[in-house]
């Protein structure tokens, strides 16, 4: 997963309060420098932008070659080809599924995954799953109101008591924000606030 985004950050500060080992992933030396100063915890930081990173390497020499529980992303590499484009510092569906551990489950929200002959065979030999992360599902669905209601209820009790925090970036006005919007980068370190004064 991109550790350094938001989404990436509030991942790895729930499961740290869970008691989960964490390994994560980043693209560049400013992610590093920022998760190794903030988040001291993390088992282990594999840089995807680096030319000789091996995920499925470091994940199994960090798990004792039995693999990941839950592997959480932020985007896959839909590429199967090599002579097609890949995106750099995001993994392949391969690698995902390669670094499962039995019983694994990879949380993805592409929504446009396709998984090949190839790939399906890797998980039903890991008796593994993917689970699909579509935030809107929630409201969508007036019987498991009730449930996340209770999961909104814990994260905010958690980031009341300060074990959960929000990496603040930068803040902007109300006034600014579609121009500001326009001009965010497509990887950045924590959160982005819209004031509303």
């Amino acid at each position: 997963m991109s550790a350094a985004s938001a989404f990436g950050l509030t991942a790895i500060q729930l499961a740290h309060s869970w008691g989960a080992k964490i390994i994560t992933t980043v693209c560049g030396n400013e992610e590093r420098g920022f998760l190794e100063k903030n988040y001291p915890y993390v088992a282990q930081i594999i840089d995807m932008g680096s030319r000789n990173c091996s995920l499925i390497s470091s994940v199994m020499e960090e798990t004792g070659h039995l693999g990941a529980n839950i592997i959480i992303d932020a985007g896959v590499n839909m590429v199967t080809d090599e002579t097609q484009d890949a995106v750099v510092g995001v993994p392949s569906k391969h690698d995902i599924i390669s670094c499962l551990a039995v019983n694994g489950r990879w949380i993805t929200s592409q929504m446009n995954l396709q998984l090949d002959p190839p790939d399906s065979m890797l998980l039903q030999m890991r008796n593994a799953s993917v689970h699909f992360l579509f935030e809107n599902a929630w409201t969508v669905s007036h019987t498991q109101q009730g449930r996340y209601l209770h999961i909104l209820s814990e994260l905010m009790e958690k980031l009341a008591s300060g074990l959960l925090k929000v990496h603040v970036s930068r803040t902007v006005q109300f006034t600014d924000a579609d121009s500001v919007l326009t001009s965010l980068p497509e990887r950045q370190i924590g959160s982005t606030v819209m004031c509303m004064n």
